[in-house]
């Protein structure tokens, strides 16, 4: 399989409370659909120095939060927001005590300029986000219709870390939390169905696109 790379470089300004240091550069292929939940590790920059779960301390991967992506790429990110409004349930992987990946299922939404997401009380991956903040979450799966693969929106994926922010409410238990985010992934077609598309946007290379064929 061919992979063609098309590079288009934002203006990205690195703010130093979301962040302190570069590391764990990924190749955006490694991102395709088939690969997430077996991948999950590479996908949220698993691996390396112990993870950071507080903003303002050093990270060891580039972390933003949704707005700073917003204003770095406002196309992308609308279309990263549609793909996982389209339906109310996504799947998010999570860390095990044993360092295996954990696959839940879970809601989201967009808020004052932040991803927020919440675990229920006893909730297993609470308890993994709590010992290993690093994620990755996935929006809602539709299938290309056969005929009309041209049509198809793709597939949207947010890795980072979850940051605590605090109790759900004062009338439901648990904790809500906020994503630091390390990477943002399309996956689609191109206009013709003949390729396969795979978008990408981390802070510190900003806007990547690569087609396979």
């Amino acid at each position: 399989m061919t992979n063609r790379l098309r590079v288009r470089s934002s203006s990205y300004g690195v703010s130093t409370r979301r962040f302190e240091s570069y590391s764990n550069r990924r190749d955006p292929a490694s991102q395709h659909l088939a690969s997430t939940a077996v991948r999950v590790a590479a996908t949220a920059g698993f691996g390396g120095d112990p993870p950071v779960a507080t903003v303002g301390r050093a990270h060891t991967v580039a972390m933003a939060a949704w707005q700073d992506f917003e204003e770095a790429e406002p196309e992308f990110a609308a279309r990263v927001r549609r793909l996982f409004d389209a339906g109310r349930h996504k799947t998010i992987a999570t860390v095990r005590a044993d360092g295996s990946p954990r696959i839940s299922g879970i809601e989201c939404e967009f808020a004052d300029g932040e991803l927020r997401f919440g675990s229920m009380p006893g909730a297993r991956k609470g308890a993994d986000l709590k010992r290993d903040p690093r994620f990755a979450l996935h929006g809602p799966t539709f299938h290309p219709q056969e005929g009309k693969e041209a049509e198809w929106p793709g597939e949207a994926k947010i890795a980072g870390r979850a940051v605590s922010a605090g109790s759900l409410s004062e009338e439901a238990d648990g904790d809500s939390l906020i994503a630091d985010i390390s990477e943002v992934v399309i996956t689609r077609l191109n206009p013709e169905a003949t390729l396969l598309v795979i978008e990408s946007w981390t802070p510190q290379h900003g806007h990547r696109v690569v087609e396979r064929e």
